[in-house]
């Protein structure tokens, strides 16, 4: 690149923040919305209509490893737009469907497409365009997700009130394809080698340095040999616990409600969680860059682990419970960003996508177990307190496990 040109890498960063945007931020957080309203229409009940959720979120599980091995082999100028462009369609034809099987089935096809644009390719595909930098690069794309559902809830919430829910996942589904199908035609490219380029930040004089930190090389452990290391299992149990520990979110307006705050204070305090989402994704990604992924996840844990205690003991201060929602929401960072980052920290390059797919996995398969765990929780015991204490000890068991996954990762087999 010319001296004063922007780097085609930051216009990479843009298209990723679009797709994350649209795939998780609109088609995944704004699908809850139509649940009811669905419900109602078909005469069953809204339990009924989510099934459609924990179809998708299996299918992305069976799907994951097929993603991971492929994308780093296929065109992603073709693959990203042609599983964009069909999600979109498959969300508009929603509109239409009068059998709840119906919304099965879609489950089932977003979950096989969602595998290759949820989770995986941004991570992915960054770690190609910015030696320096990813973890800001990483981190700003996926607080994308958190600010989709923030901002395009209520224009679809709108949509719904005004026009119905059938011509509102029309909306749904529009918008989606308008926010991300035009970076993704135009603009993403899997690395910077397909333009004859280096990553942003690369200098070939440092070397030694990359010699010293094995991670800020292209070299990594090969993925039959991570799944043979100890290390693997110690990192897939952190993200299972962290995965776990993300699904209380879903419950923050239940628990509001429990311990006495109105409607509109609980809708509030979920605001909260969501901000902090947001926020903290972006500094996790910021701190990452600049005091490394260990010691970057481990603040994270202290700050979720200070949101769990609060939650805890201060349920008598509305104050304390929206600053304990806001930490919370590290959790939510620690998913999004800490997963793919501790995956390249710890295993390299070389084979990051294949690796990561399994920790993807853990993730939505632990996510849609503690889901209902919770709830359960909730039941027998009449409050969210000891859910909270399990919470919080989940975090202090990963807050010690980074420090023995790092140390352990010395053992590795590393390939460059």
């Amino acid at each position: 690149m010319s001296k004063g040109k922007i780097h085609y890498a930051w216009w990479i960063l843009v298209a990723c923040c679009a797709m994350q945007l649209a795939g998780q931020g609109i088609i995944g957080n704004c699908a809850g919305i139509f649940y009811s309203h669905v419900a109602e229409e078909l005469g069953v009940g809204r339990g009924t209509v989510s099934l459609y959720a924990t179809i998708m979120n299996v299918a992305v599980c069976v799907a994951l490893p097929f993603a991971g091995k492929y994308l780093p082999k296929c065109n992603v100028r073709k693959v990203l737009p042609m599983c964009m462009g069909l999600i979109c369609i498959n969300a508009a034809l929603l509109s239409v469907y009068h059998n709840v099987y119906m919304w099965y089935i879609a489950g089932a096809i977003q979950g096989l497409l969602g595998a290759f644009i949820f989770l995986v390719p941004a991570p992915l595909i960054l770690n190609n365009w910015f030696h320096k930098k990813s973890g800001f690069a990483i981190g700003l794309a996926m607080a994308f997700s958190g600010f989709g559902g923030i901002v395009f809830n209520p224009i679809i919430s709108a949509a719904l009130a005004s026009w119905g829910w059938r011509t509102a996942y029309l909306v749904y589904a529009g918008l989606a394809a308008v926010v991300s199908l035009p970076f993704l035609i135009f603009v993403i490219r899997y690395k910077p080698e397909d333009l004859g380029m280096k990553p942003y930040g690369y200098d070939p004089n440092e070397a030694a340095g990359r010699d010293a930190a094995p991670e800020l090389s292209k070299g990594g452990v090969l993925a039959a040999d991570a799944l043979k290391s100890p290390v693997f299992y110690i990192l897939l149990v952190i993200i299972g616990l962290i995965a776990f520990s993300t699904t209380y979110y879903q419950h923050f307006s239940g628990f509001a409600t429990s311990i006495g705050f109105t409607t509109v204070a609980a809708g509030t305090l979920v605001s909260a969680v969501s901000f902090g989402n947001m926020g903290l994704k972006f500094l996790y990604g910021i701190l990452a860059d600049l005091m490394g992924v260990r010691n970057s996840t481990i603040l994270m844990c202290v700050i979720g682990g200070i949101g769990f205690v609060m939650l805890v003991m201060c349920q008598s201060s509305m104050p304390a419970m929206y600053v304990a929602a806001v930490c919370f929401g590290s959790t939510l960072a620690l998913c999004a960003v800490g997963a793919p980052l501790l995956t390249k920290g710890i295993f390299g390059e070389k084979e990051y996508g294949s690796i990561f797919s399994y920790m993807s996995i853990c993730t939505y398969l632990v996510g849609a177990v503690g889901m209902s765990g919770i709830g359960f929780i909730y039941d027998a015991a009449g409050s969210y307190t000891p859910a909270f204490l399990i919470g919080g000890a989940c975090i202090a068991v990963c807050l010690v496990l980074t420090f023995v996954a790092f140390a352990a990762k010395k053992s590795l087999k590393w390939q460059e």
